[in-house]
C-alpha cells in the first residue's frame, strides 16, 4: 500500500489531467472528483509519513472518507462499527448487575468498559447508586435492586 511521494504526485497529477480533459476546464470539474483526487493524494502522503503503517485511530484522526481508503488499499480491515456510549452504558450496566460487592480503582473499571477515564467518572459520579466510594480513586460495586428488597 506504500507509494513513494513521486508515485503519489504523478498519479495525482495525471488524475486532474484527465478531469480537466473530461469537463473541458477545471472550473467545470465537479468538486467530489476533484476532491476524492486530492484526499486520494493526502492519504498516500500520510501513509508515508506514518512509514506505511496504517490504524483506525491514524486514519480518523486525518478524517479520511472510507471510500478513499478503500480506493487506495481495498483489503483494509480497519473500519469497524463505532459503538454508541449508549450501548456501552448498558453493557456497564450489566456488568455492575453481575459483580456486586467487587471493589475495583477508576482505572480498572476503564479497562472493563472500554471508556475514557474522563467518561467513566461521569458515570461513577452520575451513578452514586451503584458505587460507594472506599476512597480515593477505589469504589465497591453495589446492586441497589438487591438492597432494596433486602430492606423489605
Amino acid at each position: 500500500m506504500r507509494f513513494s511521494d513521486e508515485q503519489a504526485n504523478e498519479e495525482y497529477k495525471s488524475t486532474i489531467s484527465a478531469l480537466i480533459a473530461k469537463y473541458g476546464t477545471s472550473t467545470r470539474v465537479p468538486r467530489d472528483e476533484w476532491n476524492e483526487a486530492t484526499e486520494t493524494l493526502r492519504l498516500r502522503q500520510t501513509i508515508n509519513a506514518h512509514e506505511g503503517k496504517v490504524t483506525r485511530q491514524l486514519l480518523s484522526q486525518y478524517m479520511f472518507p472510507e471510500f478513499i481508503v478503500r480506493k487506495v488499499d481495498p483489503d483494509f480491515e480497519g473500519f469497524e462499527p463505532k459503538v454508541k456510549r449508549s450501548d456501552k452504558y448498558d453493557i456497564v450496566y450489566k456488568w455492575l448487575d453481575e459483580n456486586p460487592g467487587k471493589q475495583l480503582t477508576t482505572q480498572e473499571l476503564c479497562e472493563i468498559t472500554e471508556m475514557s477515564y474522563p467518561t467513566t467518572l461521569k458515570f461513577i459520579d452520575n451513578n452514586p447508586h451503584y458505587f460507594r466510594k472506599i476512597k480515593r480513586g477505589q469504589y465497591e460495586v453495589r446492586n441497589p435492586q438487591a438492597e432494596r428488597e433486602a430492606e423489605k
